[in-house]
């Protein structure tokens, strides 16, 4: 749809429908068609620009309720924004950021009239507005302002206090319910499913940790890291690159790239997907512009002219963000800067592993942390979730952190009366206490959140627990540990036949905020697919402020082969879907803010996969 065309009711409903978001009264779908119509915007557009929003104002995460009283909040900003094309370009923007003084703890925060400022004013009042906010500067670095990711600021939902939470139990997703236990469909988590075959007569369950490329063993062990050879980084990047070019030259049925230094022709050339900016301010945001696209070739397929300015304008669709690998069939005249493209490729995807054979059906549950309240350091979450599954006996658990979160105010006050190795270590030990006496396999990794744990991506695993000096009375310590498998961030691993693929870091709150797409439809649906078309768990560069990515050990991310299981925990909302022949699962967090969270059990049978994600 053109900007001329009008904006209809169902428009408006199409678009909101396609981020789930619902409205609380009819009149909203009114009043935003009207205000569309009015300032000359899509609905898509429009989505965009609210789904922005409140990811700068309401912490974080989208809101996926929108009533009356937001479109009073929202609509005038919006109107008075200075230029129309904010939001129709899909630009990410720049705002301020409450954030923290990483690994200490200490509260930061900025001018909350900054972030509608950065986001909607001129550049004189953006200007006035930084310099009153001057001395914070040290407290607040550039690439935290730019990324704009609060930390401890909650969704006002999230303040209640746990105990006094009123959706326990309800069911907020659900899979293919037909192949579910009868016992999973009651909403209540007062009638539980539970595997009611002791441990000893279940059929073994065998978890291995598989590689993520064969050139490689996988990643058990710390590493060093924090090299600063950009020669080595480069070199490497382009090694990626050239791998992923020669899969899509072989799906393209030709013999190989041309160079950029070729004009005038119709070509095909690869690269990675990069910014071009016309100062040095700008290069500080790596954020995609729709007339800033460029492509930057390797130093095997780019010969002297390693990239090139893009002009995408004959697309008719594209989703696109920094780093993705790239094909382009287009022409470059000798006269011109740009090279004009007719046509994209967006990478290969991996093969799909083997059918997965299951003699009879295995019970897995997943949560992700933090397992307390951003303000306690109770683990009455945790303590709930161990209740469950000592009910429900599942055949695995797979546990992801952080377990002792960076962001735990509770952290910085007397409240804190140990280490933070010991305040992780008592909590895995009462976990892997309660899975031993059930049979139950658990699979743990970390998270870059971890105040304890190297803050690195690829992450090694969470070190030896060193179970034998168990703390806790009664304990069986030659018993607990047996069934427990420290893996790295990410994982893939086969449980039987069955290949999980897992990581903490959440990718798709980055990708959200940095991809650039036009007459695309199902946000997730595409983020999931780059993951796989660019064989990766990471396949954004540069990455977020939030991932100390070691460009070195990137082989560690990739995904050669498609799993039967993605499970990747985001801020956004929560899911269970399958995209292609994998099942893809945002389990939530089992804590959001001071309230609870939800987990995922899952229900992997021959005659399908099956599962639900409960508020816990």
């Amino acid at each position: 749809m053109s900007n001329t065309e009008v904006t209809t009711e169902d428009n408006v409903k199409e678009q909101l429908d396609s981020f789930d978001i619902k409205v609380s009264d009819p009149v909203v779908v009114s009043r935003i068609q009207e205000t569309c119509n009015a300032i000359g915007i899509q609905a898509d557009k429009f989505v965009d620009e609210w789904i922005l929003y409140t990811l700068k104002v309401d912490s974080g995460d989208i809101k996926f309720v929108l009533t009356p009283d937001d479109l009073d909040t929202f609509l005038p900003v919006l109107k008075q924004s200075s230029s129309v094309a904010l939001a129709s370009s899909s630009k990410p923007v720049s705002i301020a950021r409450v954030g923290t003084n990483r690994r200490q703890g200490e509260m930061v925060t900025a001018p909350e009239d900054l972030e509608m400022i950065e986001k909607y004013a001129d550049e004189e009042t953006k200007e006035k507005a930084r310099k009153e906010i001057s001395s914070m500067q040290s407290l607040i670095t550039m690439d935290e302002r730019e990324e704009g990711i609060p930390v401890f600021k909650h969704d006002p939902t999230e303040d209640t206090p746990y105990f006094a939470r009123k959706n326990r139990g309800m069911i907020i997703a659900t899979i293919n319910e037909e192949h579910l236990p009868d016992q999973w469909k009651d909403a209540s988590l007062t009638i539980k499913w539970y595997n009611s075959s002791p441990p000893t007569d279940r059929d073994p369950c065998m978890i291995e940790l598989v590689s993520s490329h064969p050139a490689v063993k996988p990643l058990t062990a710390p590493y060093k890291y924090m090299d600063p050879k950009q020669a080595i980084d480069a070199q490497v990047m382009d090694e990626q690159a050239d791998e992923m070019s020669e899969l899509m030259a072989i799906e393209l049925d030709i013999p190989e790239f041309d160079t950029l230094e070729v004009s005038g022709q119709d070509i095909w050339v690869s690269g990675r997907l990069a910014s071009d900016f016309d100062n040095e301010d700008e290069h500080a945001n790596s954020e995609l512009k729709s007339a800033s696209f460029a492509i930057v070739g390797t130093r095997e397929t780019s010969a002297r002219h390693r990239w090139a300015k893009l002009d995408i304008s004959k697309l008719d669709k594209y989703s696109l963000f920094p780093g993705q690998i790239i094909a382009v069939r287009g022409y470059k005249n000798p006269d011109e800067k740009y090279f004009h493209v007719r046509e994209i490729r967006t990478g290969v995807p991996p093969p799909i592993i083997g059918r997965p054979i299951t003699t009879c059906p295995l019970i897995v549950y997943i949560i992700a942390g933090p397992y307390t309240s951003s303000k306690d350091l109770e683990y009455e979450p945790l303590n709930d979730f161990i209740k469950v599954i000592n009910e429900a006996k599942p055949d695995l658990l797979i546990m992801m952190g952080p377990v002792v979160s960076e962001d735990n105010t509770a952290l910085g006050t007397p409240e804190l009366q140990c280490s933070y190795d010991e305040l992780f270590r008592r909590q895995i030990e009462i976990l892997l206490d309660a899975t031993s006496k059930i049979g139950t396999k658990v699979v743990i990794i970390p998270s870059l959140k971890d105040i304890y744990h190297p803050p690195i991506f690829p992450q090694p695993p969470y070190p030896n627990l060193n179970l034998k000096e168990n703390i806790l009375k009664g304990a069986n310590p030659a018993k607990i540990g047996t069934h427990s498998h420290l893996y790295p961030n990410p994982a893939q691993f086969d449980f039987n036949t069955i290949r999980f693929a897992v990581s903490s870091t959440d990718v798709i709150a980055h990708m959200v905020k940095k991809e650039v797409a036009v007459e695309m439809t199902d946000r997730f649906a595409r983020i999931l697919g780059h993951l796989f078309s660019q064989r990766k768990f990471y396949p954004l560069y540069p990455p977020s402020v939030e991932v100390n990515l070691e460009i070195t050990k990137g082989i560690h991310l990739a995904i050669n082969q498609r799993p039967h299981i993605l499970v990747i925990p985001s801020q956004m909302k929560e899911f269970l879907r399958l995209e292609g022949p994998t099942l893809c699962v945002n389990p939530g967090r089992l804590v959001r803010g001071e309230t609870g969270g939800s987990f995922c059990r899952l229900r992997l049978a021959e005659d399908g996969f099956s599962g639900q994600i409960i508020k816990i």
